[in-house]
């Protein structure tokens, strides 16, 4: 391990240049500009009436009034250029963020840049009074309404949720860029109704909810536990010749020890992780909403991941999907980007000390795998380039996708006959945005695994994209393998010639046996414990009806191996107990 070569300040200076000569780049290559037709005059892209004239005779009535609340080079750009325009411009708006945009009221501005400590002293029996106050109600007693009670939790944490308006069919969320539409750019449906929003969506803030954990000396203790625990790695490495003890957190990463030991990272910067997915309200329906949450990664493992360090970000209501999650994101980290740029100041209840010029850095970016094509810009797992970690390694062609890594059993497709297998994602994102139509754009993302620029291109704290977006183990484990071999059991997975089906001896789950294995499953409920979580329902009867993926664990890592057992060919049987009691140790926490 080296020394720092850069000082804070000149290193943060270095990454403020890249970052706005790449935004430089982006506005100069006006992906929204298609070149005319060879022989026909050129379309003006202006927005002048003549443009807006030509233009116009390729879209219905309806469309016309529409495109025309808009302006003409967003609509009429290829799909491909808008996704690359429409990333720019909000990597672009969080380079500009100030807080006196971010939706914030005086009151919580005036808290968020001049806090002190915390008048907030709860008893530790408080819980147990307020249970027998409710249980033996004292007529002399007044008890908030819930408003009431929300607006006084309000004012002591300073935690206030900002309301932003959205699409009523959820496609976008009128923020950033896009802040002043009056319809939707992909349904059209008007924005307002009687001039009030026809939806909103709300977000927390990260720096009150910091400042919250901070103004209690308890809470505050614990965030000591990233600085101590990075100089106890360092010290090690130091007298070792740079190896590392154990790795057994995300502080004996090399990017994130490399941040700390270029000041990128410094001793009162609060890291933190973010969080998106689906939410499943229904047991047997589609997600019904989606929200991103903020994990504090200072604290202890033991505590990191546990609800009262987990908080939500942003909630967006369902039942149809986002298609711009960007727009959704936009507000939380715009509110990142304006902190960062005053820096975050704070009471540190435990050194009792005011902390000021601090930062929120965000560590990770955290989601499954069509979740991260949207906060990545990469493309999704049938694409030719798409490894999470953006290597090279590229897939092989099967009906469209790209899923095979190992070279298949007489396989000669041109082009994806490679053997069996550096940072190239700035090179890539400099060549998509090169694309001047939509053909271009289409086989340049093919050769890149790139679809647009990720919008935590805006932010300057963070580990880099894609580097700090995290590979998704927990879904490989509880979804994908289950349904990898499952579909193997049942015969149902896609075969291809000279492959067949009547040579797979283990496909075993068919018809009547399969109904009983459905039901031998239900039974079993009653002798999984209650620690175990929930139980899984009759995989025969439910599996087409959004099986959950504790189910899925509870079901092959626990139950399979037995219940196949008798079912399975020996060989085969005794494999599966093998794979899974291997990925049960490697999953299980260290003693």
């Amino acid at each position: 391990m080296t020394g720092p070569s850069l000082t804070r300040a000149e290193r943060r200076e270095k990454d403020r240049k890249v970052a706005n000569s790449f935004s430089s780049f982006l506005a100069s290559r006006q992906p929204g500009v298609i070149p005319a037709k060879r022989g026909a005059p050129p379309e003006q892209s202006d927005g002048s009436m003549d443009g807006r004239r030509i233009r116009r005779e390729r879209h219905s009535p309806r469309e016309r009034e529409f495109i025309g609340q808009h302006r003409d080079d967003e609509m009429d750009a290829p799909q491909g250029s808008n996704s690359i325009k429409r990333g720019a411009e909000f990597v672009h708006a969080l380079k500009n963020a100030t807080l006196d945009e971010s939706n914030l009221s005086e009151e919580a501005l005036e808290s968020l840049r001049n806090p002190g400590p915390s008048s907030v002293d709860i008893d530790e029996d408080a819980n147990h009074q307020f249970a027998t106050q409710l249980r033996h109600p004292d007529p002399d007693i007044r008890y908030y309404s819930f408003h009431d009670a929300s607006c006084l939790v309000e004012r002591l944490s300073g935690v206030v949720p900002i309301a932003h308006d959205m699409c009523i069919n959820t496609c976008i969320g009128y923020t950033g860029p896009w802040s002043k539409l009056q319809r939707c750019v992909e349904c059209g449906e008007p924005r307002f109704k009687n001039g009030e929003a026809r939806r909103q969506f709300k977000t927390l803030p990260l720096g009150p909810i910091a400042q919250a954990l901070y103004a209690l000396p308890e809470t505050a203790e614990k965030m000591e536990y990233r600085v101590q625990e990075t100089e106890r790695v360092l010290t090690y490495a130091r007298m070792n010749g740079g190896k590392i003890e154990t790795i057994n957190d995300i502080f004996c990463g090399t990017d994130y020890l490399k941040a700390v030991q270029d000041g990128r990272i410094g001793p009162n910067d609060i890291v933190f992780q973010v969080s998106l997915d689906g939410a499943q309200l229904y047991r047997d329906k589609e997600s019904d909403c989606w929200m991103f949450i903020y994990i504090f990664s200072a604290v202890h493992p033991d505590f990191r991941y546990t609800k009262k360090w987990v908080f939500p970000g942003g909630i967006i209501g369902g039942p149809k999907k986002p298609k711009h999650p960007d727009s959704f994101l936009f507000p939380a980290l715009h509110h990142i980007a304006a902190v960062n740029k005053e820096g975050l100041s704070y009471y540190n209840a435990f050194k009792k000390t005011l902390i000021t010029k601090s930062r929120l850095y965000c560590l990770f970016g955290c989601a499954d795998g069509p979740a991260m094509c949207c906060m990545d810009g990469t493309v999704t797992c049938s694409g030719k380039y798409a490894c999470r970690l953006h290597c090279k390694l590229s897939g092989r062609r099967r009906h469209g996708d790209y899923p095979a890594l190992l070279l298949p059993y007489k396989y000669n497709v041109a082009g994806c006959d490679h053997p069996d297998a550096a940072d190239w994602y700035q090179e890539g994102l400099e060549r998509l945005v090169t694309a001047r139509n939509q053909t271009q754009y289409e086989e340049l993302r093919r050769e890149t695994g790139i679809c647009k620029p990720s919008i935590f291109l805006g932010l300057f704290d963070i580990l880099g994209v894609p580097k700090m977006f995290a590979v998704d183990l927990m879904h490989l484990g509880s979804l994908n393998d289950p349904d990898l071999l499952l579909s193997l059991w049942r015969g149902t997975a896609n075969i291809y010639e000279p492959d067949s089906r009547q040579n797979w001896d283990w496909l075993v789950l068919k018809g009547k046996v399969w109904e009983a294995h459905g039901e031998t499953v239900a039974l079993a409920t009653k002798h999984i414990p209650s620690s175990f979580g929930r139980p899984p329902r009759n995989i025969a009867k439910k599996i087409n009806l959004q099986y959950k993926a504790h189910e899925y664990l509870l079901y092959l890592y626990c139950l399979a191996p037995a219940l196949l057992r008798s079912i399975l060919p020996r060989a085969l049987a005794k494999h599966v107990q093998v794979c899974t009691r291997n990925a049960t140790i490697s999953s299980s926490e260290e003693d």
